[in-house]
């Protein structure tokens, strides 16, 4: 994963999603979105264990992406921009939406070189 990631995990391994908002330029609430809980849960507790599946998979597709594109801005620009197989939604608006597996499934393709 790299170092440029760790900063996303507290010091049990556990990802804070504050972090994850703050580094990726987006508000708590969007990220809430994707886990089981609310904002306001979410900046109360944001290594909360009922969000670390979703937080994990996040970091997972954000950190493949930054390996994948050498950087994590080109990595948020592809995250950002609408893609045809995802009928022109953006990955990020689908992970937000806990659509996981279609985004997962993109960047498996692109990892294998692979059409999509």
């Amino acid at each position: 994963m790299g170092a440029v990631l760790e900063q996303l995990y507290d010091e049990q391994g556990r990802v804070d999603l504050v972090a994850v908002a703050g580094m990726i330029g987006d508000s708590i609430a969007r990220i809430a979105r994707m886990t089981p809980l609310t904002a306001g849960a979410l900046r109360k507790n944001p290594t909360s264990d009922r969000a670390q599946p979703a937080a994990r998979r996040f970091v997972r597709v954000l950190s493949d992406l930054t390996l994948l594109f050498g950087n994590r801005k080109a990595a948020l620009i592809w995250l950002r921009t609408p893609h045809p197989e995802l009928e022109n939604h953006s990955p990020l608006d689908l992970l937000y939406d806990r659509h996981f597996e279609a985004v997962e499934g993109l960047v498996a393709d692109l990892r294998s070189g692979s059409p999509g």
